[in-house]
């Protein structure tokens, strides 16, 4: 039997289940972090955030849950699942950020914080540099307008298939 997007598949599969998140995510999120989320409150977020050019670059599961300080947040869990880096996974990620605080916008919602996960499994080890490094020649003044755009890497280029 031949599985299209196995590890797509597989990947969905696995962190839509909510203990298998909440797990990964303690694990995962910085401690300063972790330790401020309601993990009581975690649920998957059903609202479509990739559109077709996005779906080239990643799969996501969306997760919503409460910060400590009573604010709603989401945690985006995404999956590159290429034999290679993504040349520009900034740009990638800010796309994907911008569609979620329009649809905060068009459901009347105030935006939220958002903090991406990217999940990766290539062959390739992922170095993750700051955007500003992205542009050259540029000194502290220009690198002022240049927005940082953070995520936080699971990088499985490590490990084998099996």
């Amino acid at each position: 039997m031949d599985i299209t997007n196995p590890h797509d598949k597989f990947f969905k599969e696995t962190f839509s289940d909510k203990y298998t998140a909440m797990d990964f995510f303690r694990h995962i999120l910085p401690f300063d972090l972790s330790g401020k989320i309601d993990y009581k409150t975690l649920n998957i977020d059903s609202n479509p955030y990739v559109d077709d050019e996005l779906k080239e670059y990643f799969s996501d599961i969306v997760y919503n849950c409460i910060y400590k300080t009573n604010i709603s947040i989401k945690i985006i869990l995404l999956f590159e699942h290429k034999s290679y880096t993504p040349d520009y996974p900034h740009l990638q990620l800010l796309k994907y950020l911008l569609k979620i605080w329009e649809t905060n916008l068009k459901q009347d919602k105030k935006i939220i914080p958002v903090i991406p996960v990217i999940f990766y499994h290539g062959k390739e080890r992922w170095q993750i540099k700051p955007f500003s490094n992205y542009f050259t020649g540029i000194d502290e003044t220009l690198k002022y307008y240049i927005p940082e755009i953070n995520y936080l890497l699971t990088d499985l280029s490590s490990f084998t298939d099996e």
